[in-house]
């Protein structure tokens, strides 16, 4: 018995002939010499926290001292979670947090304070953490420290590397992120000037508000691919 190969449909085959000779006498676009002006404001701050409640977010500004403790007991009482899962312990110190623990504790290693009927005391006391995946899964606030921030659009820039994965900011329904006022960019071409992308870890994911989606029939949805609430405190 004779065997046939089925061809592909003519029709198909003649679109691809006149794509390929679109292609072939289509010329490219000329680059631009620069990049268009970026905004540069007098009050970067102001800006970002706009950008970010705009978005969907929340801004605490801590920089001044008294604000810290009411700040985060807010957070507690709107996540309505009695703890706090931090990603690293080194980020309190670097934000200024007051801390306290009664075993050591390795600075890169994750760590949870336990705040009873959601009242908040400072100094912190801290203990380890040694929860996983699936622990995390379970886990309403979760707290991780941005490297950068862009004033332009309440943007936070997260890096992932050694100790820091993504599910610090992505798996928990509520997320703390803590911004210093050193770390504050005024445009994305300030960032792009100084990324360092490859070199500290193995990608950065760029944070804008809580998760929103509109991909089924253009009704807005919040929370389906990360959290669906989001705070950001700025400290000094």
């Amino acid at each position: 018995m004779k065997s046939t190969t089925r061809q592909p449909e003519d029709g198909r085959i003649q679109i691809q002939d006149r794509l390929k000779k679109a292609a072939s006498k289509a010329q490219p676009a000329e680059l631009p010499d620069e990049l268009p002006p970026f905004p540069v404001y007098q009050d970067p701050v102001a800006r970002f926290r706009q950008a970010l409640e705009a978005a969907g977010g929340s801004f605490f500004d801590v920089r001044e001292a008294g604000r810290l403790e009411s700040a985060l007991g807010s957070v507690l009482e709107q996540c309505r979670s009695d703890e706090i899962i931090w990603e690293q312990a080194s980020m309190l110190e670097k934000h200024s947090i007051p801390i306290r623990c009664s075993r050591e504790v390795d600075p890169a290693e994750p760590v949870r304070t336990v705040h009873p009927g959601r009242r908040l005391q400072l100094p912190l006391e801290i203990g380890r953490w040694s929860g996983g995946r699936e622990a995390l899964s379970r886990v309403r606030l979760a707290a991780s420290s941005a490297s950068l921030g862009i004033a332009e659009t309440g943007s936070l820039i997260l890096e992932s590397g050694p100790g820091r994965g993504r599910l610090f900011a992505s798996l928990a329904p509520c997320q703390l992120l803590l911004l210093s006022q050193a770390d504050l960019l005024q445009n994305h071409r300030e960032f792009f000037r100084s990324a360092a992308m490859g070199r500290r870890g193995s990608c950065a994911l760029m944070v804008t508000g809580p998760s929103r989606t509109a991909d089924i029939e253009k009704t807005l949805v919040i929370g389906v691919h990360g959290p669906k609430r989001s705070f950001v405190l700025l400290s000094a």
